[in-house]
């Protein structure tokens, strides 16, 4: 193979532990640029979770910053973009094209990946790719045409067919294609595309975060947690999540004065849900802003029980998020509501439950076990923390590139010589 090739990476987000969401696009360009690969990600010039500019693209269209031997190309972009399926269309639109515009700036790539939610700029990067005629590699990390009917995020029939033909577009002509779960490459294959082009590359635990964890506050104490039994939710405020079934319980459990909700993210459901706790005056209930990655474990260690819920429908099954990482790494147990690679990962672990969607009473019924038996309790964040550590270091889990660099200029390389 190459030795060192020249990869672009087109991403709908590149964070730091100093921001907020996920930080798997940053460890996937390190992880390729410490293989010495030469490394350039376009990404928008806006901290996802909070629709901020960041600071650097004032007064500019975009900005050039090297970042750990990764070249990273920030551009303006519309903020604020949450507040509608419009505006987030016309963020994702805008982004898309000023990348066409500013891509031939840059040197000719060997190989292009193209991360997906959203479609537009996989979509983009795959004509580029066609274009230059070298391979390209479809990352997916939701199924957000699937997602778009399940969520009844947009009541356009034309609309949601129009999401799936461009998803399925990039499944038929990328080249190959990167899954962050097991649930997600038997979804694609169910769709008729070859399982041959398809290589799983998790979400796993994330080594960076709890190596360099903020500590300067103690949430105990700051955000009167006291000696109160706190259940956790730290994440998106989205339709795709089943938060109002964590409302219920609260409701349910209001006279128990020990137990504490907590409720961590943003989304655009969060001021609705504020808004239903205010009318009902669900006084065991916190909603609080996002934080700073280097500020979860801190967090979620001071927690008792980190929840993750999902509505009642089997498409949720593919998911294998951020979140149960965060929770087992703290070293708190888990209740997870769902089916599928999640639930595998708290049953295997031992590290939790899994309880049936949309039922509040399973959920209370947890919840008061694992206040009941603290050192039942204890054993299982052990024994989680331990597991995920083990299993599933992000590290580990992104040498699958390795092997799929290899096939990729192994076939390159062939054809160039017939």
């Amino acid at each position: 193979m190459k030795s060192r090739l020249r990869i672009v990476l087109l991403f709908p987000h590149y964070g730091s532990i100093e921001h907020t969401g996920s930080l798997r696009s940053p460890q996937i360009a390190n992880y390729l640029a410490n293989k010495g690969h030469s490394i350039t990600v376009f990404a928008p010039g806006v901290e996802l979770q909070k629709g901020k500019m960041f600071s650097e693209l004032k007064g500019r269209l975009y900005s050039k910053t090297l970042i750990h031997a990764v070249n990273v190309i920030r551009l303006r972009c519309l903020p604020n973009f949450r507040k509608s399926m419009i505006h987030r269309l016309l963020f994702e639109c805008f982004f898309a094209l000023s990348v066409g515009v500013l891509f031939f700036k840059v040197e000719r790539p060997d190989i292009i990946i193209g991360a997906y939610p959203p479609a537009v700029l996989p979509t983009v990067g795959l004509f580029i790719s066609k274009l230059l005629k070298v391979p390209y590699i479809f990352e997916v990390r939701d199924l957000m045409a699937d997602a778009l009917v399940a969520n009844k995020y947009s009541k356009s029939n034309l609309f949601n067919k129009i999401a799936a033909f461009f998803e399925n577009l990039l499944y038929r002509k990328a080249d190959y294609i990167v899954t962050v779960s097991d649930g997600i490459k038997r979804i694609i294959v169910s769709k008729g595309i070859s399982e041959d082009k398809i290589t799983p590359v998790k979400n796993g635990f994330e080594p960076q975060v709890f190596e360099n964890v903020d500590y300067s506050f103690d949430p105990r104490i700051d955000w009167e947690w006291s000696r109160r039994f706190v259940v956790i939710y730290a994440g998106g405020l989205t339709q795709s999540y089943d938060i109002p079934t964590l409302l219920k319980a609260a409701e349910s459990t209001r006279n128990d004065k020990d137990i504490l909700y907590v409720i961590l993210g943003e989304g655009e459901k969060k001021e609705s849900y504020k808004e239903l706790c205010r009318v009902k005056a669900l006084n065991n209930i916190q909603i609080l802003d996002s934080v700073p990655r280097k500020k979860m474990p801190a967090i979620l260690s001071c927690a008792n029980v980190g929840v993750h819920l999902f509505p009642d429908n089997p498409l949720w099954s593919y998911v294998l998020g951020n979140k149960p990482f965060d929770y087992l790494g703290s070293g708190i147990p888990m209740i997870y509501s769902g089916t599928g690679d999640t639930a595998e990962l708290v049953l295997n672990a031992k590290a939790g439950f899994v309880v049936h969607p949309e039922r509040p009473s399973e959920l209370v019924e947890k919840i008061r076990w694992l206040k009941d038996n603290p050192n039942e309790a204890k054993d299982m964040g052990k024994r989680g923390q331990e597991y995920v550590k083990t299993h599933f270091n992000r590290f580990e889990l992104l040498r699958p590139l390795d092997v799929l660099l290899d096939k990729i200029m192994t076939r390159s390389n062939a054809n160039a010589r017939e």
